[in-house]
Formats: structure tokens, C-alpha cells, sequence
């Protein structure tokens, strides 16, 4: 067992954050995220160390919940931000602390993106939900406090549409972390 020193952290300004990754097939009405490890599903996916929890000894302090798609069409990103609704789930209970339609928790501020043709008339496109702008985003009116070892999830509710492409909706929980410090 690991010894900590009693009531003393680092705090660290560092995201949360998992990927839901989606293809061109119906997606479910239900969609549970923060439920996998980055030790099982890498860095690319999660950075939590288990999943549903934030470690113990330390905390979390939410200050701002980020959708952010990537590699994604803009009707596809249109269709989850008018169809999907994004909850913070926290404790056994599963105590909705946040919850609004996917558009309400902006990546960065809007639908933006590049389009272009090629001399071959190939049009290659990449579309996000936000500008890189990170003043465009949702700071939440009151802080949320995760304890370590309790459980969170955020869960996407929505009707199930098909996509025209495959996808990627990353969801970061911004703010900052307090870590125990070893003895």
C-alpha cells in the first residue's frame, strides 16, 4: 500500500477526458463515456486510471465540460449537437450536476471548419464544433467537486441517428485535479 501525506496535493491544471469514436451505422440513444481506463484503451481514447472514478487520494474540481469533435462531417456534427443531450452523472446515486443539449458544451465555440476541391475535384473537408478559441466554450455557473474514488460518468441521451461517415466526439472535463503526494 502507498503512503500519502494526510491532507496535503498537487494541484494540477489537467483535463479529464474520453472519446466516443462513431461510424457510418445507427448510433445508440444511449451513450456511456468515462467508463474505460487508459490502460486498457491508451492515450488516444481516456487518461482516466479507472474508470468511473477519479484516483484516490485527491479530488477533481470541473470548471468548464467540453464537447469537441474531430475528423467529422458537418451534417453528422449538426445531427449529434441537435439530437443528443450530454449528463454529469456523480455518486451512487448517479446525481445529474450537469446536464443541457450536446450545443450548450461548445469545444471551443460553434460548427467551424475548411472545405476544398482539389484540381481533381476531390473535396476534402474537416469540420469541429469550435474555433480554436478557448475563451468559446461553457464555463459552468458553479464549480463541481468530484471526491477521489467516487463515481462519475457522463452519459449522452439522444435519438439515434445514422451518421455519414465515421467520426470522432471527444468529451474533456476541464479543470483541476489535486494528486496526493507521496511520502
Amino acid at each position: 500500500m502507498e503512503n500519502y501525506v494526510p491532507d496535503r496535493f498537487s494541484r494540477r491544471n489537467v483535463p479529464l477526458y474520453d472519446t466516443h469514436d462513431f461510424t457510418a451505422a445507427a448510433q445508440a440513444t444511449e451513450i456511456e463515456l468515462f467508463a474505460r481506463t487508459e490502460s486498457a484503451n491508451g492515450k488516444r481514447v481516456t487518461n482516466l486510471i479507472k474508470a468511473n472514478e477519479v484516483p484516490q487520494p485527491g479530488g477533481f474540481l470541473i470548471k468548464i465540460i467540453k464537447a469537441v469533435f474531430l475528423k467529422s462531417k458537418q451534417a453528422d456534427i449538426d445531427n449529434w449537437l441537435s439530437n443528443y443531450r450530454l449528463s454529469l452523472k456523480l455518486g451512487p446515486g448517479k446525481t445529474v450536476l450537469a446536464s443541457g443539449m450536446l450545443d450548450y458544451f461548445p469545444g471551443g465555440g460553434g460548427v467551424a471548419g475548411a472545405a476544398a476541391t482539389t484540381a481533381t475535384t476531390t473535396t476534402l473537408e474537416s469540420w469541429t464544433n469550435g474555433i480554436a478559441d478557448p475563451r468559446a466554450t461553457c464555463l459552468l455557473p458553479v464549480e463541481i467537486l468530484m471526491a477521489g474514488g467516487e463515481f462519475f460518468q457522463v452519459v449522452l441521451e439522444g435519438t439515434s441517428f445514422t451518421p455519414s461517415a465515421a467520426g470522432v466526439l471527444r468529451v474533456y472535463l476541464d479543470g483541476f485535479q489535486d494528486i496526493g503526494i507521496r511520502v
